[in-house]
């Protein structure tokens, strides 16, 4: 038979196992679903054709969004890949944020074919344009 102090620890590290257990794997199945949803959720690409609201910037822009390799391209070059993204639709239009893990960031909001864009990187802003969507060629 056990002591009620040997009991009483068997049972805490018991706790403590279930406690350790259920954190990382829901952590685990946090990212799981968060790697299915950046894969599944949104598709095709969105291209814009953007002036610079910001007077010392290049006033002619370009901005193309692949959904679905997950990458921001400004004026033919890579901008950054996302790994995270939030999207809120409504009668009036769509907004889009999408964020890396190195504090990278791209907001749309797209009303038709018009779209408001803000990119930044960190604190930085890269450019913040007025732009016209552009079917696919």
């Amino acid at each position: 038979m056990l002591s009620t102090k040997s009991t009483l620890i068997i049972g805490a590290l018991v706790v403590a196992v279930g406690c350790v257990s259920f954190v990382k794997g829901r952590e685990a199945g946090n990212d799981a679903r968060d790697r299915f949803h950046l894969n599944q959720d949104l598709s095709g690409s969105l291209a814009m054709k953007c002036e610079s609201l910001i007077a010392d910037k290049p006033r002619n822009n370009f901005v193309y969004i692949d959904f679905g390799k997950q990458t921001i391209y400004y004026n033919g070059d890579e901008l950054f890949k996302y790994t995270s993204f939030t999207v809120f639709a409504s009668s009036r239009g769509v907004s889009y944020s999408l964020l890396d893990t190195h504090a990278k960031f791209a907001s749309i909001t797209q009303l038709g074919n018009y779209a408001r864009v803000s990119l930044r990187d960190g604190d930085h802003t890269i450019n913040y344009m007025d732009c016209e969507t552009q079917d696919e060629q």
